[in-house]
């Protein structure tokens, strides 16, 4: 074999190398390019995104509170359970407040509330009783909206010889299921 034989198939060889890797070289550029272009032409949103689906308080409803321990003697902690319906199809997180007129007794921050029926415990509070008759209600907090949350009858407690118990008058809402329980 000649040498220039060797050289020219040499040269040949390297000529296809550079010419596979120009190829290569070009489609890289070309499948860049084209993402970088996608990327660059998408149109702007024709309409701001809509917010997160949330639920509103009046989907809310308490259908039971509890009071423990039954009857509250002076002095004792209390605690209370409370059972929260919420009628939407969505979750969402919230902050619950339980009252006595404009007094907290205790309170939930972070709560989350499914569709159906939540059962929701609040801390045991030291509040003290003293008045002859106390009627509770809960307010939520639902992204920094607070308002009361609907309730299936009137939660009250009421002093007896033995210390305070809970008694209910019933309300009735329409579309609302008439389950009582409690005394």
């Amino acid at each position: 074999m000649s040498l220039s034989r060797i050289k020219t198939g040499e040269e040949s060889e390297m000529k296809s190398i550079l010419k596979m890797g120009s190829i290569l070289l070009g489609f890289f550029i070309l499948v860049f390019h084209g993402c970088v272009a996608d990327v660059q032409m998408a149109p702007p949103p024709r309409e701001p995104l809509p917010p997160p689906p949330t639920i509103r308080p009046q989907e809310l409803k308490v259908t039971e509170l509890i009071m423990s321990p039954d009857p509250v003697r002076e002095g004792q902690r209390v605690s209370f359970q409370a059972v929260v319906v919420n009628l939407s199809r969505y979750s969402v997180r919230a902050n619950l407040f339980l009252k006595d007129r404009e007094e907290v007794i205790t309170e939930l921050y972070d709560v989350l509330i499914r569709p159906g029926e939540n059962p929701i415990l609040f801390p045991k509070t030291p509040y003290r009783f003293t008045r002859d008759e106390y009627c509770f209600v809960i307010e939520v907090d639902i992204e920094r909206t607070r308002r009361a949350v609907d309730m299936a009858k009137e939660f009250c407690a009421r002093r007896t010889p033995h210390g305070w118990t809970p008694w209910m008058e019933y309300a009735f809402t329409p579309g609302w299921p008439t389950v009582y329980r409690g005394s």
